[in-house]
């Protein structure tokens, strides 16, 4: 119980833990939102407690870059590395910036596959809005634009 405490007390996100659920196909990077410890009757020696997870989400970080007479303002991103302004088209090479889910449709809301890790490259298939549709494992699967980069 000590551990748990240290990871909710962790400043955030410096903790992330992965969570997996085998029956429901669950394989999230998650962060630890609630953790209530509780006493209350049954074996001796047994821990009750209810913890709540939230899906971590990276942050996207840019910079101000004021050492320049001319400039205006604004964010400035690091070459499009984490913010995916770039087009793609069928046969693009891309390479993975940050380990991102690999999605069953181009939603998050829908079915994670499993995960597209940093340095590892792809072919893309086809780009929908924000959403790349990759060569990925024996189906293929969508990753969002903003991990990834022109290899």
């Amino acid at each position: 119980m000590n551990k748990i405490n240290e990871w909710v007390d962790a400043e955030l996100d410096t903790v992330q833990l992965r969570l997996i659920i085998a029956e429901l196909s669950i394989n999230e990077i998650v962060n630890i939102s609630q953790f209530d410890p509780e006493v209350r009757g049954g074996e001796v020696g047994d821990i009750y407690f209810s913890i709540a997870f939230r899906t971590h989400k990276p942050l996207l970080i840019g910079y101000i870059d004021n050492s320049q007479s001319s400039y205006q303002g604004g964010l400035i991103d690091y070459g499009n590395r984490y913010f995916g302004d770039d087009t793609y088209s069928d046969g693009d090479k891309i390479k993975i910036v940050i380990t991102a889910t690999v999605y069953e449709e181009d939603s998050q809301n829908s079915t994670g596959l499993g995960y597209a890790y940093e340095g590892e490259t792809y072919t893309v298939y086809k780009q929908w809005g924000d959403w790349l549709s990759i060569y990925w494992g024996s189906s293929g699967g969508y990753v969002h634009k903003g991990f990834v980069t022109k290899a």
